[in-house]
């Protein structure tokens, strides 16, 4: 079958095509704030965990947080010294936190809850689609399947969105399945393949390449909007509580005038057309204070998963 024009990868990747080329213009422009006397400079030291990133690629995320650290320093009347890198997963990430290399760091929140007691590290900030600092994740079949029940797909192929919200997804799935008499999702399933954008599981769902696909709300409300046809033709037959996916923390030893710059900086994004580019390199709306709140569902998948397995499942 022939997908739909407004199905084909040059239509969902024109947004980030457009985003990234002038992205790529406003690097060239920014440019670190100059001395304007010889204090000492104030060192930031970016690291993000590249799991956090769903939909997105791994040169763009690093494109999109260069951009912001060469910002930060514009209205800071000291000299400044920033650095940011895309670690390659959260254990890259925790050795970097262990060596006192990072001011500032962003990690998935289910690891952050995992490993909060033995890191050094306080949340400060999150990043929020246009419908709050939360998502869910949905389990999507097909609308002429005639499947109306989780254990209907026992042996079936599925297809989950990969890194942290992969993780998160297959956690949910396995508490999902349990509350049905059915075992964890890698046994459950037939197959579970991984898929670095949402629109790579959701596709093959549509063109019956396999009977089931996982991915946030968000991710698939965008995909919908594109391709309507979508919507006519896949269902969602279950969605999880509403989740924090990842969290921006400081380093406990990071003074008060890093957090200020940081939180100034990263608040503001939205209100330039550099910062703009940046949140829609890194699909999220703005980027909002942390509360405790918005850990509570991730905080309740982690003890039942705990109680029921012993702990997070990577597959």
């Amino acid at each position: 079958m022939t997908p739909p024009a407004s199905m084909r990868p040059g239509r969902i990747g024109a947004r980030r095509t457009i985003a990234l080329a002038s992205l790529c213009a406003l690097v060239a422009l920014a440019s670190p704030a100059v001395a304007a006397d010889e204090q000492e400079p104030l060192t930031i030291r970016f690291g993000v965990a590249s799991d956090i990133f769903f939909d997105v690629d791994a040169k763009d995320a690093q494109a999109a947080l260069d951009v912001w650290v060469r910002q930060i320093g514009t209205d800071l009347k000291r000299p400044l010294r920033t650095s940011g890198h895309v670690l390659s997963d959260a254990e890259a990430l925790t050795a970097a936190i262990g060596r006192e290399a990072l001011e500032v760091v962003g990690l998935p929140s289910l690891e952050y809850l995992r490993l909060r007691d033995r890191l050094p590290i306080v949340p400060a900030l999150v990043g929020s689609p246009r419908s709050g600092p939360q998502d869910e994740h949905v389990l999507l079949v097909r609308r002429d399947a005639g499947i109306s029940e989780v254990k209907a797909l026992v042996g079936k192929g599925l297809i989950v969105q990969s890194g942290s919200v992969g993780v998160m997804a297959q956690a949910w799935l396995d508490i999902l399945l349990a509350k049905h008499g059915a075992p964890p999702a890698t046994r459950f399933f037939g197959s579970i393949k991984q898929a670095s954008k949402a629109s790579q599981a959701v596709l093959p769902l549509f063109f019956r390449q396999v009977h089931a696909a996982v991915v946030t709300q968000t991710s698939y409300a965008t995909l919908v909007e594109l391709n309507p046809q979508l919507g006519r033709e896949i269902v969602s037959l279950a969605h999880s509580p509403k989740l924090l996916m990842t969290v921006m923390c400081f380093h406990r030893k990071a003074d008060e005038e890093v957090r200020r710059v940081v939180i100034q900086s990263a608040l503001a994004l939205e209100h330039s057309a550099a910062g703009r580019q940046v949140l829609l390199l890194f699909k999220i709306a703005r980027v909002i204070p942390f509360e405790p709140a918005y850990l509570e569902g991730v905080a309740t998948l982690f003890r039942d998963h705990r109680a029921l397995y012993g702990g997070s499942r990577r597959g």
